[in-house]
Protein backbone atom coordinates (compact mmCIF):
# COMPACT_ATOMS: atom_id res chain seq x y z
CA UNK A 1 0.00 0.00 0.00
CA UNK A 2 3.04 2.37 0.90
CA UNK A 3 5.01 3.45 -1.97
CA UNK A 4 6.94 6.26 -1.30
CA UNK A 5 7.53 7.92 2.24
CA UNK A 6 9.35 10.70 3.57
CA UNK A 7 10.24 11.54 6.69
CA UNK A 8 11.20 14.68 8.25
CA UNK A 9 13.25 15.96 11.58
CA UNK A 10 15.03 18.55 13.32
CA UNK A 11 16.31 16.36 16.17
CA UNK A 12 19.25 14.91 14.73
CA UNK A 13 22.99 14.75 15.33
CA UNK A 14 25.50 14.04 12.68
CA UNK A 15 29.43 12.93 13.74
CA UNK A 16 32.81 14.39 12.54
CA UNK A 17 32.89 10.99 10.26
CA UNK A 18 29.20 11.38 8.35
CA UNK A 19 29.26 10.21 5.03
CA UNK A 20 27.95 13.27 3.64
CA UNK A 21 28.60 15.44 0.72
CA UNK A 22 27.75 19.46 1.19
CA UNK A 23 26.34 21.44 -1.39
CA UNK A 24 28.22 24.54 -0.88
CA UNK A 25 27.05 28.21 -1.26
CA UNK A 26 27.16 30.31 -4.47
CA UNK A 27 30.13 32.85 -3.99
CA UNK A 28 30.26 36.18 -5.51
CA UNK A 29 33.88 36.49 -7.77
CA UNK A 30 33.97 39.93 -7.52
CA UNK A 31 33.06 40.09 -3.77
CA UNK A 32 33.83 37.06 -2.36
CA UNK A 33 30.52 37.06 -0.80
CA UNK A 34 28.71 33.65 -0.29
CA UNK A 35 24.83 33.64 -0.95
CA UNK A 36 22.59 30.95 -0.41
CA UNK A 37 24.79 29.44 2.48
CA UNK A 38 22.94 28.67 5.71
CA UNK A 39 23.79 26.70 9.02
CA UNK A 40 23.02 23.25 8.60
CA UNK A 41 23.86 21.33 11.57
CA UNK A 42 26.66 21.17 14.74
CA UNK A 43 28.49 18.28 14.43
CA UNK A 44 29.20 16.59 17.76
CA UNK A 45 32.52 18.09 18.46
CA UNK A 46 30.26 21.43 18.16
CA UNK A 47 31.53 22.92 14.89
CA UNK A 48 28.63 24.49 12.77
CA UNK A 49 28.70 23.07 9.08
CA UNK A 50 27.54 25.47 6.47
CA UNK A 51 26.32 25.39 2.55
CA UNK A 52 23.09 25.22 1.01
CA UNK A 53 22.43 21.78 1.74
CA UNK A 54 24.07 18.44 2.55
CA UNK A 55 23.02 15.17 1.41
CA UNK A 56 23.62 11.43 1.27
CA UNK A 57 22.47 8.66 -1.24
CA UNK A 58 22.60 5.01 -0.71
CA UNK A 59 20.39 1.62 -2.04
CA UNK A 60 17.80 2.30 0.95
CA UNK A 61 17.26 5.73 1.20
CA UNK A 62 18.11 9.58 0.18
CA UNK A 63 18.70 11.66 2.82
CA UNK A 64 19.06 15.83 2.27
CA UNK A 65 19.83 18.18 5.17
CA UNK A 66 18.67 22.17 4.61
CA UNK A 67 17.80 24.98 6.86
CA UNK A 68 14.29 23.47 7.18
CA UNK A 69 16.25 20.16 9.02
CA UNK A 70 16.13 16.61 7.98
CA UNK A 71 14.33 14.50 5.10
CA UNK A 72 14.99 11.10 4.52
CA UNK A 73 12.84 9.34 1.32
CA UNK A 74 12.61 5.90 0.49
CA UNK A 75 10.11 3.40 -1.33
CA UNK A 76 9.96 0.29 1.22
CA UNK A 77 8.47 -2.18 -1.05
CA UNK A 78 11.42 -1.79 -3.02
CA UNK A 79 13.74 -2.18 -0.53
CA UNK A 80 12.22 -5.17 0.90
CA UNK A 81 11.46 -6.57 -2.59
CA UNK A 82 13.68 -4.59 -5.19
CA UNK A 83 10.53 -3.63 -7.05
CA UNK A 84 7.89 -1.48 -5.42
CA UNK A 85 5.17 -3.68 -7.83
CA UNK A 86 4.29 -5.56 -4.32
CA UNK A 87 2.97 -3.84 -1.17
CA UNK A 88 4.45 -4.19 2.14
CA UNK A 89 2.92 -4.72 5.52
CA UNK A 90 3.44 -2.92 8.74
CA UNK A 91 5.48 -5.84 10.16
CA UNK A 92 7.33 -5.78 7.14
CA UNK A 93 7.61 -1.81 6.72
CA UNK A 94 9.18 -1.78 10.24
CA UNK A 95 11.70 -4.45 9.21
CA UNK A 96 13.22 -1.85 6.72
CA UNK A 97 12.91 0.88 9.14
CA UNK A 98 15.35 -0.72 11.21
CA UNK A 99 17.67 -1.52 8.39
CA UNK A 100 17.84 2.35 7.58
CA UNK A 101 18.62 3.10 11.23
CA UNK A 102 20.85 0.67 10.98
CA UNK A 103 22.74 2.43 8.11
CA UNK A 104 22.28 6.02 9.56
CA UNK A 105 24.19 5.01 12.67
CA UNK A 106 26.73 3.26 10.37
CA UNK A 107 27.40 6.44 8.48
CA UNK A 108 27.62 8.66 11.69
CA UNK A 109 24.27 10.35 11.03
CA UNK A 110 22.18 9.72 14.79
CA UNK A 111 18.36 9.96 15.23
CA UNK A 112 15.07 8.56 16.18
CA UNK A 113 14.11 7.47 12.79
CA UNK A 114 10.73 5.91 14.28
CA UNK A 115 9.72 9.57 15.74
CA UNK A 116 10.35 11.38 12.51
CA UNK A 117 7.32 13.23 11.67
CA UNK A 118 5.76 12.04 8.16
CA UNK A 119 6.09 15.04 5.49
CA UNK A 120 5.49 13.33 2.09
CA UNK A 121 2.98 10.01 1.66
CA UNK A 122 2.35 8.01 -1.26
CA UNK A 123 -0.51 5.21 -0.94
CA UNK A 124 -1.04 2.69 -3.90
CA UNK A 125 -2.88 -0.24 -5.12
CA UNK A 126 -2.35 -2.18 -8.25
CA UNK A 127 -5.85 -4.15 -9.63
CA UNK A 128 -6.09 -6.74 -12.96
CA UNK A 129 -8.20 -4.78 -15.10
CA UNK A 130 -10.51 -6.62 -17.74
CA UNK A 131 -8.99 -4.60 -20.84
CA UNK A 132 -5.85 -2.83 -21.59
CA UNK A 133 -5.03 0.55 -20.15
CA UNK A 134 -5.65 2.18 -23.42
CA UNK A 135 -9.00 1.22 -23.43
CA UNK A 136 -9.64 3.32 -20.56
CA UNK A 137 -7.66 6.58 -21.24
CA UNK A 138 -11.53 7.73 -22.37
CA UNK A 139 -12.78 7.06 -18.58
CA UNK A 140 -9.52 9.06 -16.93
CA UNK A 141 -10.13 12.06 -19.67
CA UNK A 142 -13.50 12.22 -18.72
CA UNK A 143 -12.79 12.13 -14.72
CA UNK A 144 -11.85 15.33 -12.82
CA UNK A 145 -10.51 15.78 -9.78
CA UNK A 146 -12.01 17.56 -6.65
CA UNK A 147 -10.41 20.79 -6.87
CA UNK A 148 -7.50 19.55 -8.43
CA UNK A 149 -5.67 20.07 -12.28
CA UNK A 150 -5.72 17.30 -14.42
CA UNK A 151 -2.61 16.35 -16.71
CA UNK A 152 -2.08 13.59 -18.84
CA UNK A 153 1.55 12.27 -19.70
CA UNK A 154 1.12 9.61 -22.38
CA UNK A 155 -0.82 7.07 -20.78
CA UNK A 156 0.12 8.56 -16.97
CA UNK A 157 -2.98 10.87 -15.96
CA UNK A 158 -2.95 12.54 -13.06
CA UNK A 159 -5.20 14.86 -10.75
CA UNK A 160 -3.69 17.26 -8.46
CA UNK A 161 -2.68 20.27 -6.88
CA UNK A 162 0.02 21.31 -3.91
CA UNK A 163 -1.59 19.15 -1.36
CA UNK A 164 -2.45 15.63 -2.39
CA UNK A 165 -2.21 14.22 -6.25
CA UNK A 166 -4.11 11.13 -7.75
CA UNK A 167 -2.44 9.09 -10.62
CA UNK A 168 -3.48 6.28 -13.03
CA UNK A 169 -0.92 4.55 -15.31
CA UNK A 170 -0.14 1.29 -16.52
CA UNK A 171 2.10 -0.50 -14.19
CA UNK A 172 3.45 -3.27 -16.20
CA UNK A 173 4.25 -0.47 -18.97
CA UNK A 174 6.11 1.34 -16.36
CA UNK A 175 8.03 -1.48 -15.29
CA UNK A 176 8.94 -2.22 -19.25
CA UNK A 177 10.34 0.84 -19.17
CA UNK A 178 12.34 0.59 -16.73
CA UNK A 179 13.73 -2.33 -18.38
CA UNK A 180 12.86 -4.82 -15.03
CA UNK A 181 12.80 -8.59 -15.33
CA UNK A 182 8.40 -9.42 -14.73
CA UNK A 183 10.12 -13.27 -14.27
CA UNK A 184 12.85 -12.94 -12.44
CA UNK A 185 10.37 -10.95 -9.61
CA UNK A 186 7.48 -13.52 -10.59
CA UNK A 187 5.78 -10.14 -11.94
CA UNK A 188 2.68 -11.58 -13.61
CA UNK A 189 2.30 -10.35 -17.58
CA UNK A 190 -1.49 -8.96 -17.31
CA UNK A 191 -3.20 -5.36 -17.68
CA UNK A 192 -2.07 -4.28 -14.44
CA UNK A 193 -3.64 -0.56 -13.80
CA UNK A 194 -2.32 1.72 -10.82
CA UNK A 195 -3.80 3.69 -8.80
CA UNK A 196 -1.78 6.42 -6.70
CA UNK A 197 -2.50 8.93 -3.71
CA UNK A 198 0.08 11.30 -2.83
CA UNK A 199 -0.38 13.35 0.26
CA UNK A 200 2.37 16.35 -0.41
CA UNK A 201 3.01 17.91 2.89
CA UNK A 202 2.89 17.19 6.69
CA UNK A 203 -0.03 19.78 6.91
CA UNK A 204 -1.98 17.63 4.62
CA UNK A 205 -0.66 14.39 6.15
CA UNK A 206 -2.05 15.29 9.70
CA UNK A 207 -5.28 16.60 8.49
CA UNK A 208 -6.46 13.92 6.06
CA UNK A 209 -4.00 10.69 7.40
CA UNK A 210 -4.57 8.97 10.93
CA UNK A 211 -0.60 8.14 11.07
CA UNK A 212 1.67 10.98 11.22
CA UNK A 213 4.96 9.44 12.73
CA UNK A 214 6.73 6.33 11.14
CA UNK A 215 6.18 4.27 14.10
CA UNK A 216 2.68 4.84 13.93
CA UNK A 217 2.75 3.72 10.46
CA UNK A 218 4.26 0.24 11.91
CA UNK A 219 1.20 -0.71 14.27
CA UNK A 220 -1.12 -3.53 12.13
CA UNK A 221 -4.05 -1.47 13.16
CA UNK A 222 -3.05 1.99 12.07
CA UNK A 223 -1.80 0.54 8.95
CA UNK A 224 -5.15 -1.30 8.10
CA UNK A 225 -6.87 2.41 8.61
CA UNK A 226 -4.19 3.55 6.01
CA UNK A 227 -5.87 1.23 3.58
CA UNK A 228 -9.15 2.86 4.91
CA UNK A 229 -8.07 6.45 4.03
CA UNK A 230 -6.93 5.26 0.29
CA UNK A 231 -10.21 3.74 -0.16
CA UNK A 232 -12.06 7.08 1.07
CA UNK A 233 -9.92 9.61 -0.77
CA UNK A 234 -9.93 7.71 -4.17
CA UNK A 235 -13.53 7.94 -4.15
CA UNK A 236 -13.75 11.67 -2.98
CA UNK A 237 -10.86 13.10 -4.90
CA UNK A 238 -11.69 11.64 -8.70
CA UNK A 239 -14.67 8.86 -8.66
CA UNK A 240 -17.07 10.99 -6.85
CA UNK A 241 -20.23 11.45 -9.63
CA UNK A 242 -20.36 9.14 -12.93
CA UNK A 243 -21.58 12.19 -14.99
CA UNK A 244 -23.86 11.87 -18.09
CA UNK A 245 -22.87 8.17 -19.29
CA UNK A 246 -23.28 9.87 -23.52
CA UNK A 247 -19.40 8.74 -23.89
CA UNK A 248 -19.45 5.18 -25.61
CA UNK A 249 -16.24 4.82 -26.10
CA UNK A 250 -15.13 1.10 -26.27
CA UNK A 251 -11.62 -0.18 -27.26
CA UNK A 252 -12.45 -3.11 -28.72
CA UNK A 253 -15.44 -2.25 -30.82
CA UNK A 254 -13.24 1.03 -32.20
CA UNK A 255 -10.82 -1.36 -33.55
CA UNK A 256 -12.84 -3.81 -34.97
CA UNK A 257 -14.84 -1.01 -36.98
CA UNK A 258 -11.26 0.29 -37.94
CA UNK A 259 -10.70 -3.26 -39.59
CA UNK A 260 -13.74 -3.51 -41.21
CA UNK A 261 -13.22 -0.62 -42.44
CA UNK A 262 -9.83 -1.46 -43.95
CA UNK A 263 -11.32 -4.18 -45.44
CA UNK A 264 -13.35 -2.68 -47.42
CA UNK A 265 -11.50 0.71 -48.24
CA UNK A 266 -8.06 -0.31 -48.10
CA UNK A 267 -6.59 3.37 -49.52
CA UNK A 268 -8.99 5.38 -47.24
CA UNK A 269 -10.27 3.80 -44.33
CA UNK A 270 -8.82 6.70 -41.85
CA UNK A 271 -10.95 8.70 -43.86
CA UNK A 272 -13.76 6.74 -43.76
CA UNK A 273 -13.63 6.03 -40.06
CA UNK A 274 -14.08 10.23 -39.25
CA UNK A 275 -16.93 10.12 -42.09
CA UNK A 276 -18.52 7.73 -39.80
CA UNK A 277 -17.49 9.46 -36.96
CA UNK A 278 -19.25 12.68 -38.71
CA UNK A 279 -22.13 11.09 -39.35
CA UNK A 280 -23.70 10.93 -35.76
CA UNK A 281 -23.99 14.79 -35.59
CA UNK A 282 -25.24 15.10 -39.27
CA UNK A 283 -28.20 12.78 -38.00
CA UNK A 284 -28.16 14.89 -34.67
CA UNK A 285 -28.51 17.87 -36.72
CA UNK A 286 -30.79 16.99 -39.30
CA UNK A 287 -32.67 14.15 -37.95
CA UNK A 288 -32.13 12.13 -41.02
CA UNK A 289 -30.42 11.64 -44.02
CA UNK A 290 -33.67 12.21 -45.88
CA UNK A 291 -33.45 16.11 -44.44
CA UNK A 292 -30.27 16.16 -45.40
CA UNK A 293 -30.14 15.30 -48.35
CA UNK A 294 -32.95 18.22 -49.10
CA UNK A 295 -30.21 20.83 -47.70
CA UNK A 296 -28.02 18.95 -50.22
CA UNK A 297 -30.84 19.61 -53.19
CA UNK A 298 -31.58 23.40 -51.94
CA UNK A 299 -27.61 23.89 -52.27
CA UNK A 300 -27.58 23.50 -55.53
CA UNK A 301 -25.90 19.89 -55.44
CA UNK A 302 -26.81 17.53 -58.68
CA UNK A 303 -29.90 15.28 -57.70
CA UNK A 304 -27.99 12.46 -58.85
CA UNK A 305 -25.08 13.17 -56.73
CA UNK A 306 -27.02 13.57 -53.51
CA UNK A 307 -28.55 10.53 -54.47
CA UNK A 308 -24.97 8.53 -54.33
CA UNK A 309 -23.87 10.20 -51.13
CA UNK A 310 -26.70 9.04 -49.11
CA UNK A 311 -26.61 5.78 -50.04
CA UNK A 312 -22.82 6.07 -49.40
CA UNK A 313 -23.46 7.40 -46.15
CA UNK A 314 -26.32 4.52 -45.14
CA UNK A 315 -23.62 1.90 -46.10
CA UNK A 316 -21.42 3.38 -43.55
CA UNK A 317 -24.21 3.92 -41.13
CA UNK A 318 -25.53 0.22 -41.93
CA UNK A 319 -21.55 -1.71 -41.20
CA UNK A 320 -21.38 0.98 -38.08
CA UNK A 321 -24.58 -0.39 -36.55
CA UNK A 322 -23.69 -3.81 -37.09
CA UNK A 323 -20.91 -3.44 -34.76
CA UNK A 324 -22.55 -1.41 -32.43
CA UNK A 325 -25.09 -4.34 -32.11
CA UNK A 326 -22.24 -6.57 -31.18
CA UNK A 327 -20.64 -3.74 -28.66
CA UNK A 328 -22.90 -1.46 -27.02
CA UNK A 329 -23.81 -3.32 -24.38
CA UNK A 330 -23.74 -2.03 -20.86
CA UNK A 331 -20.59 -4.36 -19.74
CA UNK A 332 -19.17 -1.67 -22.79
CA UNK A 333 -19.87 1.54 -21.51
CA UNK A 334 -18.02 4.25 -19.41
CA UNK A 335 -20.34 3.28 -16.89
CA UNK A 336 -19.05 -0.08 -16.79
CA UNK A 337 -15.36 1.07 -16.62
CA UNK A 338 -16.51 3.44 -14.12
CA UNK A 339 -18.09 0.76 -11.97
CA UNK A 340 -14.65 -1.52 -12.42
CA UNK A 341 -12.32 0.04 -11.62
CA UNK A 342 -14.07 2.39 -8.96
CA UNK A 343 -14.62 -1.32 -7.31
CA UNK A 344 -11.36 -2.79 -7.89
CA UNK A 345 -9.90 -0.13 -6.24
CA UNK A 346 -12.07 0.40 -3.15
CA UNK A 347 -12.12 -3.65 -2.44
Amino acid sequence: MIDTLKLHSRDFEVGQSADLKLRPGVVDMKTGEVENSFDLYKNRSGQVVSGSGAYLNTELFNLDISQRGLHIKFTPAKNFYGTNYYSINSSQLKFISEEIQKTLKESDIHLNLEESEVSRIDLCKNIHTDQPFIAYQELFSFLEGKRMKSTQYGSYFRYGNKSRQTVFYDKIEELNNQHIDLKRYDIPQEDTLRGELRFLNKKTVKRDLPATKLVQLQNKDTYEDMRDSYRHYIKDLVFRSKGEDKLKFNFRKEVELLKAIKEKSKRNAIVEYLSISGLEKVLLVYGSLENFRSVLLESGFQRQYTYRQIRQMQDRLELKSRIDLKYDTEENTLSHQYEEILTKLTA
